[in-house]
C-alpha cells in the first residue's frame, strides 16, 4: 500500500464503519441503542487491533533499518 493511500487513523476509520453497520443493524432488530452499541464496541475492537498491527509494523521497519 503506497503511503498517500495509508488511512490516518484507523480507530476513527473503524469507528465510524461500526456506527454506519451498527445503525443497520439497530433498524433490523428495531432497537437502535443496541445496533449502535454493538456497532461502537466492534469498530473500536478492530480498529485498536489494526492500530496495534501498524505499530508493531513500524516498529519492526524501524529495527531493520541500519
Amino acid at each position: 500500500m503506497s503511503q498517500e493511500n495509508k488511512i490516518i487513523d484507523p480507530l476513527a476509520f473503524w469507528i465510524a464503519i461500526g456506527l454506519a453497520v451498527g445503525a443497520g443493524i439497530g433498524v433490523a432488530l428495531n432497537n437502535m441503542a443496541v445496533g449502535t452499541g454493538v456497532g461502537i464496541a466492534v469498530g473500536v475492537a478492530i480498529g485498536a487491533v489494526q492500530k496495534e498491527q501498524a505499530k508493531k509494523a513500524a516498529n519492526k521497519d524501524s529495527d531493520a533499518a541500519p
